[in-house]
């Protein structure tokens, strides 16, 4: 038995022992739109191979929807979620922007995750969907990248790139120790075993020296803090627009 109670602009669902909360239906599926003397009906579109939600507005969709994800994308066995509020991509209040759940290459329920490009963020999550196995950050200089057992992969390495040239930080299987091979225009021109004096070598041949320990740490104690259930995102669209 399911009772709906009606609380300060949320729906509260009782099943069982479980609880679930959702927002004002109202707040959903309407939009309030600069230059519209009413609120707009936010409604959900749908043919054979997306979902998306939003307004019309002088003839043409816009993609939005303050509560659930406003495009959704079926590819097969993967599905897409994405956020917009009137036709530009966010950070949904999990703070990501998109999450694609798919089968790696070893045959494991996976799930990447993109966030709005921002100087010093985490941009994108890859991996199983219990443990991440590659990040990307953007930053001033360009980018870095790590992973570890990543797809088919068994190497744990990291990767700076700036502009035409990168370092990357690899730990070698058999020593356990780390070197790094610098390339120029992808051509390899130096590798230095364990990474003695890195930041020289990184402002040589990269222009500016990048720490690597903040982002191995980062990558190694971090955790998915965001819905991994692609079933309850799917719910809450069914709840507010089927």
């Amino acid at each position: 038995m399911k009772v709906l109670l009606l609380g300060v602009g949320l729906l509260v669902a009782l099943a069982g022992c479980s609880v679930e909360t959702h927002e004002d239906p109202y707040t959903c599926t309407t939009a309030n739109v600069p230059g519209e003397d009413f609120a707009l009906p936010v409604e959900l579109y749908s043919d054979y191979y997306r979902d998306r939600i939003g307004y019309y507005q002088n003839g043409r969709q816009v993609m939005h929807s303050d509560c659930t994800a406003a495009h959704v994308v079926y590819e097969g066995s993967n599905i897409t979620f994405e956020w917009f509020i009137r036709g530009a991509a966010i950070n949904n209040k999990e703070g990501i922007s998109s999450q694609r759940f798919y089968v790696d290459r070893n045959g494991l329920d996976a799930l990447d995750v993109t966030r709005l490009p921002k100087n010093g963020v985490v941009i994108e999550e890859s991996g199983p969907i219990e443990r991440i196995s590659r990040m990307r950050w953007q930053e001033y200089f360009g980018y870095v990248t790590v992973e570890r057992n990543h797809e088919l992969s068994s190497d744990y390495k990291l990767v700076a790139d700036v502009g035409k040239n990168s370092k990357e930080r690899r730990l070698d299987d058999n020593t356990q120790q780390w070197e790094c091979i610098y390339r120029q225009d992808n051509s390899i021109v130096d590798v230095v075993a364990q990474c003695s004096n890195e930041a020289e070598n990184d402002v040589e041949y990269l222009g500016v020296a990048i720490d690597s320990e903040p982002y191995l740490t980062a990558f190694d104690l971090a955790k998915r803090t965001y819905e991994l259930d692609q079933d309850e995102l799917m719910k809450d669209i069914d709840f507010y627009f089927r």
